[in-house]
């Protein structure tokens, strides 16, 4: 998304941040999902969130921390929302 819409993000770790706050996040995630082939990207960004979930002992969604449960739950749109978009072609 950094070249191809001249976004100001860059990565800081393992992590993409430029645009403000969490709904910054999801919006590179959604549209990085239109690139990522077979969601590969979007479905290790959920392994790892729920990764995270389970060695902080949130064993249930409801059980995680508001933002981390926001995200979680964007990142396993997109892949639905991506997933969904092969079906139709």
């Amino acid at each position: 998304m950094r070249d191809k819409l001249k976004w100001p993000i860059h990565k800081v770790g393992n992590r993409w941040v430029g645009l403000p706050g969490i709904e910054g996040y999801k919006a590179i995630l959604e549209e990085g999902g239109f690139d990522d082939i077979d969601e590969r990207d979007v479905v290790q960004a959920a392994a790892g969130r729920i990764r995270a979930a389970i060695e902080r002992g949130q064993l249930r969604y409801d059980d995680m921390e508001d933002s981390h449960r926001s995200i979680l739950a964007h990142v396993l749109s997109s892949i639905l929302y991506h997933r969904d978009n092969h079906l139709l072609f």
